[in-house]
């Protein structure tokens, strides 16, 4: 009820603010049209006045002036209107449409979905390789005032090491943006939001033809298009700041709606469910492009596997093994990412973040048991044929080959066994070693090496070493924000230090300042002895 209240006020702040840009709108297309009808007068008022001029040159320059004149009228104010015929589609190259026919297990899981969140079944299911899920669906002016018909893309990354409870619960949040159980404002906005963007930042044909008008050879009709251009570019940057209005509230709106579709997925699968695919989509993420990344350098060997989904199972296994994260299909992840650093002092709420956090999520998941009584731990691929798994995965294949530009027929299929010992043995070339990794990737402060002495000192790559450091990483990235806050190149909400809220004018500055100081005074004492540590080693071995 509480979260309803919050969509709810928000949503009538957005509302007002997407009235006030659809008003500008209309006063533009009516500007538009101002512009169609004078250029027909201009075109009528040239052909009945051409006959009174006797001066040929004179006429040239009339006729190339009405010709331009007619020219920024019409195409100005085409541009002015085409918005409310032109139609948004959604486009992804690497979507593959699939049929209830075949993939009946999936379409039953999807409509129990549907039936659970209240959601019409979608228009189309398409899958695509991605770790990915989201409804899409293609976009006219006319959306905001019409119903549109919506698809659902499922990416096939999201089936590695996830359950089939798990997976109806991430589908339940993408319907869950549109559902009757959701404020109906709410997902309104969402529509309308996504066509002001289009409004506002598209570019199509038109411009294309514009920028060959202001290429013409003849300087009087190209000074036209430029003029054109010029206009158009004002509309548009006014449309851009309009929108931008739009926006400052609607990611406030945005920020809840993603509160609220969550609420809706634990609604049907429960919190702990849900809680455990957001765990693990944040995972697969990152060893989903590990994997490509790795299947790139295999096709430089002119090798390559049978199934990428099959290769990132290997490689999210290896992975989650090597930093000890639970993560099997068959049970649930209840427990958050370790993570490898401190936490930072600040907390900040950005006016333009779409999205919360991911533990800022799993903070807000309403405690309840679901409507699924039991949890169905089988994998997420016993709801699909395998040849689709193996069709999607040629498209990364065929992409990869395409980036390297190896023939495909050049290239030798490996075996599971053979990748998972090629990967071990590239991890361990490609990785430093992780004791010293801390101590590596960053910055080395500055010391009077003529200072050092030549002795033997103490390992400086200790665990307590390493903690400094990665808490001076943390506190310089404090540093920044604070700056950037200061400075007013980030526009945020609220802002917090310690745990206490601050104001943009009072800012701890000089608290942190004198914090990462003496942080800083540390660390180089680290480097001093990591220096006095290798020197001396150095000049034992000569």
């Amino acid at each position: 009820m509480e979260s309803e209240d919050v969509i709810r006020k928000h949503s009538i702040s957005v509302l007002f603010r997407i009235a006030l840009f659809i008003l500008v709108y209309i006063g533009l297309i009516a500007l538009g049209v101002f512009l169609l009808w004078i250029a027909y007068r201009f075109a009528v008022w040239g052909f009945l006045h051409f006959t009174a001029i006797s001066s040929f040159r004179l006429i040239l320059i009339l006729i190339g002036a009405m010709i331009g004149g007619i020219g920024f009228s019409v195409m100005f104010g085409i541009y002015l209107v085409k918005f409310i015929f032109s139609k948004t589609q959604n486009i992804n190259a690497n979507r593959r449409p699939v049929t209830e026919a075949e993939c009946p297990a999936l379409f039953n899981a999807i409509r129990e979905v549907a039936s659970a969140t209240q959601c019409p079944m979608p228009k189309k299911v398409y899958l695509s390789p991605d770790v990915n899920a989201c409804v899409f669906y293609d976009t006219s002016f006319w959306s905001i005032f019409f119903p549109v018909k919506k698809n659902l893309e499922i990416g096939l990354g999201l089936f590695t090491s996830t359950n089939t409870s798990e997976l109806k619960g991430i589908l339940a949040h993408e319907f869950g943006h549109f559902s009757q159980k959701s404020m109906k404002i709410g997902s309104s906005v969402y529509i309308t939001n996504t066509v002001l963007y289009n409004l506002a930042f598209q570019e199509d044909k038109w411009d294309q033809w514009v920028d060959k008008w202001c290429m013409l050879p003849v300087q009087l009709l190209a000074v036209f298009g430029m003029l054109t251009r010029r206009f158009t570019n004002l509309v548009r940057k006014i449309l851009q700041n309009m929108y931008k209005v739009v926006n400052r509230s609607y990611f406030r709106l945005s920020r809840q709606m993603e509160y609220d579709a969550d609420a809706i997925a634990c609604s049907y699968v429960g919190n702990q469910v849900f809680a455990s695919a957001l765990r693990k989509i944040e995972v697969l993420g990152t060893t989903f492009e590990i994997t490509r990344n790795g299947l790139t350098d295999l096709s430089e060997e002119k090798k390559k596997v049978s199934n990428i989904f099959e290769s990132h199972q290997i490689i999210t296994d290896f992975i989650t093994y090597k930093n000890q994260i639970p993560l099997r299909s068959q049970s649930l992840m209840n427990k958050d990412i370790p993570s490898q650093y401190p936490e930072s002092r600040i907390v900040v709420e950005n006016v333009w973040d779409t999205h919360p956090s991911l533990s800022s999520r799993i903070s807000h998941l309403p405690i309840q048991s679901g409507e699924i009584s039991e949890n169905d731990l089988s994998s997420s691929w016993t709801l699909l044929p395998d040849k689709y798994k193996e069709e999607i995965s040629q498209i990364i294949e065929a992409q990869i080959a395409e980036n390297t530009q190896t023939p495909e027929d050049e290239m030798k299929i490996i075996s599971n066994e053979d990748f998972t010992q090629w990967y071990k043995e590239y991890y361990r070339k490609n990785t430093i070693p992780e004791e010293y990794q801390t101590f590596l990737q960053r910055d080395i402060a500055t010391f009077d090496r003529s200072l050092v002495t030549i002795e033997e000192t103490e390992n400086p790559f200790s665990l307590s070493n390493s903690e400094i450091i990665k808490e001076y990483s943390i506190a310089t990235d404090d540093w920044n924000t604070l700056c950037s806050v200061y400075n007013k190149e980030l526009e945020i909400e609220s802002i917090s230090y310690l745990g206490e809220k601050c104001s943009i004018d009072k800012l701890p500055m000089d608290k942190h300042r004198t914090y990462i100081l003496s942080l800083f005074e540390k660390i180089k004492q680290i480097d001093h002895d990591i220096y006095k540590y290798i020197l001396y080693r150095v000049m034992d071995d000569v």
